[in-house]
């Protein structure tokens, strides 16, 4: 659809790209150029849209295509929504809904938000009524039909009510303007923006698991409260994610399964229950079953268990420049920053992780960066790996590389040949207690538990990495590859 920015004077042209995947799972409007969700809407509402026209694109707003029972002018007998300015002021004929007419982009009807005639000097940070703009005595832009600037949509419906509507927008487009909507209403059919949860078909915890948006790419907020996944692919339903924000939901933030997928540039946090707890879910970024991909430049934090999660033999991934930042020591999981297993392939570089540590009962230590495979978990080895040039902080163990037999007390009886060249990591901290079953705790720089792994040139510091502070009975290391098969350790510390 394209839409003329008009005011007092009409100033312009302005093609606007309306139709993107919505970053709601609603099926009856998208979200196009600098729009997202926000919490709280207005009132009792959870969420409403935010459409701004000082981002990347320069407009914003939402498509709420033609509902069922409206086919041409005459049948459109009611368009309103509450709005809010957060930023800017109404004018220059923005905001508005268009009425697409006959299929042509060129060719809308304007119906102008704001206080009439000059639809200027909207209040801020208060919500306000529209009103119907479809009421008879209403004044409409008709111009682009060939009718008036200013007319009555009595009269635009009798010159043009046999023309058929193609789209209905809300859009974004006056100099510096930020503006909410909620509760649109278009005829019968109302807008609410509270995300859709929709059945996935992937079972986890006897659960089939919902999704806020399933399939299509992310590009904005995509606010999951209330659902178990974010954003769902698998081999049917494709897409990347790339300078998006993704949170709320409690078992994945984004979830590719089978498929290949991107995901950049995003943020991906609070991800799990609220408060977070015990429970094992909640992985911010996963790839399993045979996805592959790149998972880089993004900011990952607020998960339960999980920041980063690629699993399964056939699964692959390079996980770039990602900044992964735990919860600190915790007591109620044991988290991990970035976790390789069960076959998985990777290329771990250049990444921050930090705040990995586990102050529980539970026989357990959180890893920065966690490699693990072997009967003892249930799936084959993970195997040449490499970890580079990661800079991990104040995690329990910096690099965990752990694959075990069956019987869960020997490592592979063949060469795992994993890597960790490198890496900067430091601990200042003592808080594990458990580690080394408790009240003994376990923490180290790497933990390797291999066959043939390379650990080398690695700067590893710090008094939580420090055998000589190690409280009685709990074991710190600088490296740590006791279980280990021929490993090869050089130049670490």
């Amino acid at each position: 659809m394209r839409k003329l920015l008009l005011g007092v004077t009409a100033i312009g042209a302005l093609t606007l790209a309306v139709g993107a995947i919505s970053a709601s799972a609603s099926t009856n409007y998208s979200l196009f150029g600098d729009a997202h969700l926000v919490t709280p809407g207005e009132a009792s509402s959870a969420h409403a849209v935010a459409a701004t026209s000082t981002g990347t694109q320069g407009y914003g707003g939402v498509d709420l295509g033609v509902p069922a029972g409206i086919d041409t002018v005459g049948d459109l007998s009611t368009l309103s929504t509450d709005y809010m300015f957060t930023a800017g002021s109404c004018g220059l004929g923005s905001p508005r809904f268009a009425v697409e007419v006959n299929g042509n982009p060129d060719t809308n009807l304007f119906f102008y938000l704001g206080p009439p005639p000059s639809y200027t000097g909207c209040a801020s940070d208060t919500w306000t009524p529209s009103g119907n703009l479809a009421d008879p005595s209403n004044l409409v832009d008709a111009t682009q039909l060939g009718g008036g600037f200013y007319e009555s949509y009595a009269d635009v419906v009798a010159a043009f009510g046999s023309d058929t509507v193609s789209d209905i927008a809300l859009v974004v487009d006056g100099p510096a303007q930020t503006v909410q909507f909620d509760n649109s209403l278009v005829d019968t059919t109302a807008y609410s923006y509270d995300p859709t949860c929709t059945p996935t078909g992937f079972v986890s915890d006897g659960i089939n698991l919902t999704a806020a948006q399933i399939g299509g790419d992310v590009t904005g907020m995509l606010d999951a409260t209330g659902c178990n996944i974010g954003v769902y692919y698998d081999g049917t339903h494709t897409g990347n994610v790339t300078g998006a924000d993704v949170y709320g939901a409690n078992y994945f933030g984004v979830l590719a399964n089978g498929v290949a997928a991107n995901v950049t540039d995003s943020s991906v946090h609070d991800i799990g229950e609220n408060p977070l707890n015990g429970t094992q879910h909640g992985n911010a970024v996963a790839y399993l079953g045979g996805a592959t991909g790149t998972i880089s430049g993004n900011t990952i934090a607020g998960y339960q268990k999980n920041g980063i999660k690629v699993v399964d033999a056939g699964t692959s991934a390079s996980i770039l420049d990602n900044t992964v930042t735990g919860e600190g020591p915790v007591t109620y999981i044991a988290q991990n920053g970035i976790e390789v297993g069960l076959g998985a392939a990777a290329d771990v570089s250049g990444n921050t992780v930090s705040g990995n540590a586990y102050h529980g009962t539970n026989n357990a230590s959180s890893g920065g960066i966690l490699v693990f495979g072997g009967a003892c978990y249930g799936g084959p080895y993970t195997t040449g790996i490499s970890i580079t040039k990661n800079t991990l902080t104040n995690n329990d163990v910096g690099v965990f590389l752990s694959n075990v037999a069956a019987g869960c007390t020997a490592t592979s009886p063949t060469p795992t040949k994993n890597s960790v060249i490198n890496n900067t990591i430091t601990n200042d901290q003592a808080t594990n207690v458990s580690g080394n079953g408790f009240p003994n705790g376990y923490q180290a720089g790497v933990s390797d538990f291999g066959n043939h792994d390379n650990i080398v040139n690695n700067r590893i510091s710090g008094d939580g990495y420090d055998s000589s502070l190690e409280p009685p009975g709990s074991l710190f290391a600088t490296v740590d590859a006791s279980g280990s098969t021929k490993p090869h350790v050089n130049n670490n510390g």
